[in-house]
Order: structure tokens, then C-alpha cells, then sequence
């Protein structure tokens, strides 16, 4: 799989193109695993307060990743419906960064989260398409992917978050339960 946008390549994996630095920011690879992490605690077999939780919790991120697909794939139909179809020249993306996956720790929360990533980048083809044939400025692409890129960074960082709470209160319970 590949991205067409260096912008989208480089939240999914911030180190692609340069070396990564010491400090860690959230990317879409860290968050792949983090989700991992999460749904491996619910998968466990017993009936712990833990599992439970953790069920929950990946329960609940799955539901919000999915609604989260699902408003990015509306939002590129209503912009297709929007864009006249007619192509004088054929468009074909020149950029392509690869989308690496560890294939060890695939579930269906973080599946959904690369759907949501290429989901993002069908979007950016279609208003680079766009912008090819005339039916947008540069301004009101920049304005599009811009907020399309807003929106990710800022659900990576909730989906982290979440990630985070979880191993904290979970770590508490475990220390609870040890006293």
C-alpha cells in the first residue's frame, strides 16, 4: 500500500523520510501499536476487571474509528457529487511513500485506522484531481487538505490519549489489587 501525500506518509510514519530524532511523536505507526496493545488485554481469556475494561475501552474506539471513516469517505462523495466529472487530460498521482505495516499486530481498531489513513489519501488524490482540472484553486485545496490533516492529527492525539488512560488505569487497578 502507498500514499500519494508526503504530508499524510509522514503522520503515519514521522521518521520516513529523515532519521528519527530521540523524541517519539505520535504517528500513525505509533498508534497502530498502541491500539495493538489495548486489544491485546481485551483478548485475554479470563474474567478480570482489566479484560472487562479493556473490552470496553476497544469497543469504544472502534465504534469512534469507524464513525470517523465513515464522515471521510461522506465527505469525499459529497465532493465528488460537487466536481464535474469531465477529465481532458487522465490525472495520475506522481508522488508514492510507503505505507509499512507491522503484520504481528493487525486487529481491527488499527485496521480501521490505516482505512481511515487511505481513506485520507483517496481524498487528497481526488482534490489534487481537482486542482488539475480546474475545478479548485490552490488556496481551496491547501484549505481542504489542510483541515483533512487538522482532523487526523488531532484524532491521533485522542486515540492516544485514550491509549495512555487505559495502561494508567489499568496499572492502578493492578496495583490496587496487589495491596
Amino acid at each position: 500500500m502507498k500514499f500519494h501525500n508526503k504530508k499524510l506518509a509522514l503522520l503515519w510514519q514521522h521518521d520516513l523520510l529523515v532519521p528519527a530524532s530521540k523524541r517519539k511523536p505520535v504517528d500513525g505507526q505509533f498508534i497502530f501499536s498502541s491500539l495493538f496493545s489495548v486489544y491485546a488485554f481485551s483478548t485475554k481469556n479470563d474474567n478480570s476487571l482489566q479484560t472487562a475494561f479493556a473490552k470496553k475501552v476497544i469497543e469504544k474506539i472502534g465504534d469512534d474509528l469507524r464513525a470517523s471513516r465513515l464522515t471521510i469517505k461522506n465527505d469525499i462523495s459529497q465532493f465528488k457529487k460537487d466536481i464535474d466529472p469531465i477529465e481532458l487530460r487522465v490525472f495520475e498521482p506522481n508522488n508514492q511513500y510507503p505505507l509499512t505495516i507491522n503484520q504481528e499486530k493487525v486487529c481491527p481498531q488499527n485496521t480501521m485506522l490505516v482505512k481511515i489513513f487511505l481513506a485520507i489519501d483517496d481524498f487528497i488524490i481526488e482534490l489534487n484531481k481537482a486542482l488539475f482540472t480546474g475545478e479548485l484553486n490552490n488556496q481551496q485545496k491547501r484549505a481542504y487538505q489542510t483541515g483533512l490533516l487538522d482532523n487526523l492529527t488531532k484524532h491521533l492525539i485522542t486515540l492516544n490519549k485514550t491509549c495512555i488512560d487505559f495502561h494508567k488505569l489499568r496499572k492502578s487497578q493492578l496495583e490496587k489489587e496487589k495491596v
